[in-house]
């Protein structure tokens, strides 16, 4: 994810892929992603890797069409493309595919459109890409792209605890003792965390 002053660069290490391993892409996607990163008997093989996510994106594979984009952006098995990979990733984040919107997202921060960008990462961390999350809460706590709102800077917080990360707490209590009752409260709300409401706002205000 990018940040506002922190220079942009795409990721060059691209697998693992996406939906490739969680069995929700399809067959031809699948064997890609093994021909991408190599396997048990399969010697790695990225253009034939970059053949087959094209087959199945062809299909309407979401998936297989958010690995190409990332292929042709770093060059990985095809020709680096840059108008080709901006083309499938707008087809991935017509989808709602998260990662994609998380993405595009980070392009749209790059070229400065803060507003359009954080809209963006919502929709990612909405989506349940947790990558968007600790961002979003940034940006929210600091006014970027928006204006700021604490409600939904801790609810972003917090949300990440749903998924298994627990090093936030000193975000969260620093954040916690900026805000109302109330404030923490809708956010612990937000998060179907209401019953925690009360020793959250004990915590803050000790």
């Amino acid at each position: 994810m990018h940040e506002p002053g922190i220079p942009w660069q795409y990721r060059e290490s691209i697998p693992p892929f996406q939906g490739v391993r969680s069995g929700r892409t399809s067959g031809r996607a699948a064997r890609a992603g093994v021909y991408a990163s190599g396997g048990i008997g399969v010697k790695k093989d990225e253009r034939e890797a970059a053949r087959l996510f094209e087959a199945a994106a062809r299909a309407g594979d979401v998936y297989a069409i958010y690995n190409l984009s990332r292929m042709y952006a770093a060059g990985v098995g095809v020709e680096r493309d840059e108008a080709k990979s901006e083309a499938l990733l707008g087809e991935a984040v017509k989808s709602g595919l998260p990662t994609a919107c998380g993405l595009f997202a980070d392009r749209l921060s790059k070229q400065g459109n803060f507003e359009e960008a954080r809209r963006y990462y919502q929709i990612a961390a909405e989506g349940g890409f947790t990558e968007a999350m600790p961002l979003l809460a940034k940006w929210y706590r600091d006014g970027i792209g928006g204006p700021p709102d604490k409600v939904q800077a801790l609810r972003w917080l917090l949300k990440l605890i749903d998924f298994g990360d627990n090093s936030r707490w000193r975000e969260i209590m620093s954040l916690a003792r900026s805000m109302s009752d109330e404030e923490i409260r809708e956010a612990t709300r937000l998060v179907d965390r209401a019953d925690e409401a009360d020793f959250l706002i004990q915590k803050a205000k000790r």
